[in-house]
């Protein structure tokens, strides 16, 4: 579903602000005794809020044809109109309009599912309206059925915990409900399934239809739909994109009633169920939007993503590696790890002896003291076969050690006589 946009401190008469139940207060029981099998489990609790006036009104209420006569006025006060508006359609019988055009998304309160009453009547009436054996129902009947999220939050995603707690008469022991709490996503396949799903384009039922008919027929069209075809382009979501695994986080999967899952067979780490679920892409914990915790504090996953920087993604000579090379692939954590370019290249490769004047950015304040100057203009110098104090600072302008002859800040020519003399000095010793 698209991003629901809350319209806040709408107080129109008859209605309190749409975070909080209506005047007549909320009726703790559907109009029900039985759930009707005329129509859908999951629209009959829709409207079961609906009725409480429990809802949120999104911003596609105002692309509806009846509000375009609403006259234009300061927001707030054009707010308390549409949801004066839709207060009437709703009373009009537009229930169903409103629904599937995405104009309205019941919700329940906060804190009505910590209720247990509230919890046993709903699964009671699903297992009325499924005519299954309670011991039967599947986790899918609950996800199905738009009790998904409630089984998730206060279940752990087990179907037989809250069958236990319905239906106490049936005595199902605490040994029962440990061996059956692995449940629907208890099968590789499923869990696959589920976290596969969520990668699929962010579109509600009206959304893709209004997208179908865009393609198919968009003679058809209605202004309100092209006013919706119009957000959506500026939203990106057309044409529909699938959204990369690399980017999935654990909000994806509580929003999807997957929190149970992903806190059961992963422990909570959405790298650990991508991997499962993508197997073919290979993918690295580096390149997850969010890197798992802790995954740096292993010295193989960094020497791994360094290398992997260097010789997969970038091509490049470790000396070549920038601070943006880390940070524009989503190795933040790694490169605030190490402190310094250098550190993680050094780390990845020790076998390259990499110094810091080797590197393409010395690391920052290295040539603050004179003992690195020193040295670094003696390594260079040895790595070409030549004394130091034979080179001149027009040569030295040109080499890799060139930076060193910006230091100190006050009089870097003084300094430069010095630094030859004392690297020429360890160069005699040394020979």
């Amino acid at each position: 579903m698209s991003q629901i946009k809350k319209i806040h401190n709408i107080r129109p008469a008859g209605m309190q602000s749409l975070a909080r139940w209506g005047n007549s207060g909320f009726d703790a029981q559907p109009l029900f005794a039985h759930p009707s099998h005329n129509v859908s489990f999951e629209k009959q609790l829709k409207y079961f809020f609906i009725r409480n006036k429990y809802y949120l009104i999104t911003d596609k209420a105002l692309c509806l044809p009846e509000m375009q006569g609403i006259p234009k006025a300061e927001k707030t006060e054009h707010e308390r109109q549409v949801a004066l508006a839709i207060e009437q359609m709703l009373q009009n019988g537009k229930r169903n309009y409103l629904l599937d055009s995405g104009a309205i998304v019941p919700r329940a309160p906060m804190g009505y599912w910590n209720d247990s009453e509230n919890r046993k009547f709903w699964v009671r009436a699903l297992v009325d309206y499924l005519k299954k054996d309670p011991r039967s129902i599947t986790q899918r009947d609950f996800v199905n059925n738009g009790l998904g999220t409630m089984l998730e939050n206060h279940f752990s995603g087990s179907p037989i915990k809250a069958i236990a707690e319905a239906f106490p008469e049936l005595k199902i022991s605490q040994g029962e409900i440990d061996r059956r709490s692995r449940g629907f996503y208890g099968k590789k396949k499923e869990r696959m399934a589920a976290t596969r799903k969520l990668i699929e384009p962010d579109f509600t039922n009206g959304d893709m239809a209004i997208y179908r008919k865009l393609k198919s027929s968009p003679e058809l069209l209605i202004w309100a739909e092209w006013m919706e075809i119009r957000r959506l382009r500026e939203e990106g979501k057309i044409p529909p994109k699938q959204k990369d695994p690399r980017d999935l986080t654990r909000h994806d999967f509580e929003r999807a009633g997957l929190s149970g899952m992903l806190q059961f067979y992963f422990h909570g780490s959405t790298f650990k169920a991508v991997s499962e679920a993508f197997p073919e892409l290979r993918i690295r914990g580096w390149e997850m939007i969010k890197t798992p915790r802790g995954f740096f504090a292993k010295k193989k996953n960094r020497v791994a993503a360094v290398k992997w920087l260097c010789e997969e993604r970038l091509h490049k000579d470790p000396s070549e590696l920038l601070n943006d090379d880390f940070t524009g692939n989503r190795l933040t954590g790694l490169i605030e790890y190490y402190g310094s370019v250098h550190r993680a290249v050094s780390e990845a490769y020790p076998e390259k002896k990499i110094r810091p004047w080797m590197m393409l950015f010395v690391p920052n304040g290295y040539y603050r003291t004179m003992e690195n100057r020193v040295t670094a203009l003696l390594e260079y110098a040895q790595s070409i076969g030549k004394d130091p104090i034979s080179l001149s600072t027009v040569f030295l302008k040109e080499t890799p050690v060139a930076s060193l002859l910006r230091w100190p800040k006050d009089r870097p020519d003084m300094a430069v006589i010095r630094i030859r003399q004392k690297a020429h000095e360890l160069y005699l010793r040394a020979a």
